[in-house]
């Protein structure tokens, strides 16, 4: 066996660690609003780690990936309209309360920076070699306060069937092309 060239130079991989389930304070690092592809409105919120020994998560998760499509570890879709308005009224009631003196004024610039915590937990998918995997997955928000109460972690979120199949779903959402965060 001979020692390939740039073998001293070659980052090191293979060692990961994923996120602790349950309960998280998360920064909103990006706030965006935007339609599904169904034509409903949406806010998506690009979260981070913000306490505790996992802090920066995501970020971290972000600079090491050298694909050349990068792509965000956490964003929450809230739809806001519709059967959907009661929950979205709830997220933003919590990043209230999880923010002093912060009121949401319909301009989601404003979310940038502001606290708010998460729930996650684990929602199955199948990868591109038709294995069955599972992704963490930011599940729920509530107030910063609740999850320092003690939050469970969420039931796994399991693929339905068709016909005895499967069905793919979408573990991350594509964000930037570039090798700077996107913000």
């Amino acid at each position: 066996m001979f020692k390939p060239t740039g073998w001293d130079e070659a980052p090191v991989k293979g060692e990961y660690e994923p996120l602790e389930l349950g309960g998280h304070v998360c920064v909103i690092k990006k706030a965006e609003s935007d339609q599904t592809k169904s034509g409903r409105e949406c806010i998506r919120l690009y979260l981070d780690i913000a306490e505790g020994r996992q802090k920066g998560y995501y970020e971290q998760s972000y600079k090491a990936d050298d694909r050349p499509e990068k792509r965000w570890g956490c964003i929450y879709t809230q739809l806001i309209d519709g059967d959907s308005m009661s929950y979205a009224k709830g997220m933003f009631t919590a990043i209230e309360k999880s923010n002093p003196g912060y009121k949401w004024s319909w301009d989601e610039s404003t979310l940038k920076g502001k606290m708010i915590g998460g729930v996650f937990g684990r929602e199955q998918y199948i990868n591109a070699k038709g294995d069955l995997k599972f992704a963490i997955k930011c599940m729920m928000l509530r107030s910063i306060d609740a999850i320092r109460g003690g939050v469970d972690v969420p039931p796994d979120k399991l693929l339905g069937t068709t016909s005895g199949q499967a069905t793919r779903s979408n573990a991350y959402v594509e964000i930037s092309k570039d090798d700077e965060l996107p913000w």
